[in-house]
């Protein structure tokens, strides 16, 4: 295999890699939006490991541990309006869709409701076991409740990341790569 082929395999694989990315990356933002009319309220949940490189999730966290969620408000309006945060644990995953459910279910964070001015509401928190949980957000005006927003997620999801398929992948497409270059030049030689 010559050095021109080598270029187009290394080409191919950065297009595959890059459309994977994209892709998953438009599947995780429809499951982490939430619309307050005419407003879009976005979530997000890092499991931040030393080392390692820093990935999105949404709904399916794959370990327990420290975890940061972020939401963000992009416009004004909805960072004027005070928030309450609660994170809160329930019993399963359809539960995590019912807000009936929410009165019996564990609060797991509460943040008194404020003002977030700069648009940035982050949460950190140490999930110790496997579950199904919601972050609840009651977005206040003039002393009462106007918005809920409901983000619901689960620690201890499991699962492979797309970036362990890309780097396994990678990896056995390079070593298939060499094989082949080096089966070649024994054909050659022979």
């Amino acid at each position: 295999m010559n050095k021109a082929a080598f270029i187009k395999i290394g080409f191919l694989l950065t297009v595959l890699l890059s459309g994977s990315k994209a892709l998953a990356q438009e599947q995780i933002d429809d499951e982490c939006i939430r619309k307050i009319d005419p407003y879009y309220v976005y979530f997000t949940a890092f499991q931040p490991e030393p080392g390692a490189m820093v990935q999105r999730f949404c709904q399916k966290l794959p370990t327990v541990g420290r975890v940061i969620t972020t939401v963000d408000y992009e416009e004004q309006a909805l960072r004027d309006m005070k928030t309450e945060i609660r994170i809160i644990q329930v019993e399963s995953w359809s539960d995590a869709f019912d807000e009936a459910k929410d009165a019996q279910a564990k609060t797991v964070v509460h943040v008194p409701a404020k003002t977030y001015p700069q648009g940035a509401l982050t949460v950190e928190h140490t999930f110790t076991e496997p579950g199904y949980f919601v972050e609840v957000l009651n977005l206040e005006s003039q002393g009462q409740v106007r918005h809920v927003l409901r983000f619901p997620f689960q620690v201890g999801a499991g699962g492979i990341s797309w970036v362990t398929v890309a780097i396994t992948l990678v990896f056995f497409m390079l070593v298939g790569a060499i094989v082949y270059y080096f089966s070649a030049q024994r054909r050659e030689i022979t």
